[in-house]
C-alpha cells in the first residue's frame, strides 16, 4: 500500500509579511557612516566659526589696537594729570590685520556669513540624525538623507559661486596687501602662492559636491529602496 506523500508545508501570509527587510547593503553604511563623520564636522566648523565671525563684527584687536582696515595704520597720544600734577603720556599704535580685509566686516558679508553659517548648521544636524537612521534602516531616514543631498548641492553651487565672483577676488587683493607689508624672502613669491592656494581650495570644493550626488544616486538604487520596503 503507498503511502501518500506529506502535504508541502505553507507560509502563512501574516508570517510572510512581518518578515524582516532585506540586510543592510554595504554602501547604505558607507553612507551613513560619512554623513554622520560630515555632520559632526560640520557642527563643530560652525562652532569654532561663530566667535570669530562674531568678534571680525565687533573689530578685532591687533597689536594693542581695534582692526579698521587692512590697509591702515594709525596712532594716538593720550595725555593723564595726576593730583600731584605730573603728567603720563601713553601712545597707542592702532595695526590692521592684513589677513581680516575689511570688507569682512560689511553688513552684507556679514549677513551672509550668517546666513550660510545657520543654513550649514541645519544640514550637519539633518545628516547626523539620517545617517543614525540609515543604520537602522528607517524609511524615513532614506527620504531625509536624500533631501539633505539636494539642498547640500544647492547650497554648495550657489556658495562656491558667490566665493569665486564676490569675496576670492578681494580676499586676493588682501593677500597682495599683506605681502607688501611683510616682504618675502628673495625669491619667494608669498601672493602667487597664496592666491594658487585658493584656487586649490576652489577644486577641492568641487570634488565635494560629489558628495551629494553620490547619496542620491546610491539611495536611488533598486536593491537600497528594496532594504527600506520600497517598491522600485
Amino acid at each position: 500500500m503507498c503511502e501518500e506523500p506529506p502535504p508541502s508545508e505553507s507560509v502563512p501570509y501574516a508570517d510572510f509579511a512581518q518578515a524582516p527587510l532585506s540586510p543592510r547593503p554595504t554602501s547604505v553604511t558607507v553612507i551613513a557612516v560619512l554623513a554622520i563623520v560630515f555632520g559632526s564636522l560640520g557642527i563643530l566648523t560652525v562652532l569654532c566659526s561663530l566667535p570669530s565671525l562674531i568678534l571680525n563684527r565687533g573689530g578685532s584687536t591687533t597689536f594693542g589696537g581695534p582692526t579698521t582696515s587692512f590697509t591702515t595704520t594709525a596712532s594716538s597720544t593720550s595725555t593723564t594729570t595726576s593730583v600731584n600734577g605730573s603728567t603720563t603720556t601713553t601712545s597707542f599704535n592702532y595695526v590692521s590685520n592684513p589677513m581680516i580685509p575689511a570688507y569682512t566686516r560689511e553688513p552684507a558679508f556679514v549677513a551672509y556669513s550668517l546666513a550660510n553659517t545657520l543654513i550649514w548648521l541645519i544640514l550637519a544636524t539633518i545628516a547626523i540624525w539620517a545617517g543614525v537612521g540609515l543604520l537602522k534602516l528607517k524609511p524615513a531616514a532614506r527620504i531625509w538623507i536624500m533631501r539633505y543631498a539636494v539642498a547640500d548641492l544647492i547650497v554648495g553651487v550657489i556658495g562656491l559661486t558667490i566665493t569665486i565672483l564676490v569675496f576670492q577676488p578681494k580676499m586676493i587683493a588682501a593677500m597682495q596687501a599683506a605681502t607688501q607689508q611683510t616682504p618675502a624672502p628673495p625669491g619667494v613669491n608669498m601672493g602667487a602662492i597664496m592666491t594658487i592656494g585658493l584656487y586649490v581650495g576652489d577644486v577641492i570644493n568641487v570634488v565635494f559636491l560629489s558628495w551629494p550626488v553620490i547619496v542620491l544616486y546610491v539611495m536611488s538604487r533598486a536593491h537600497v529602496k528594496a532594504a527600506f520596503g520600497v517598491a522600485s
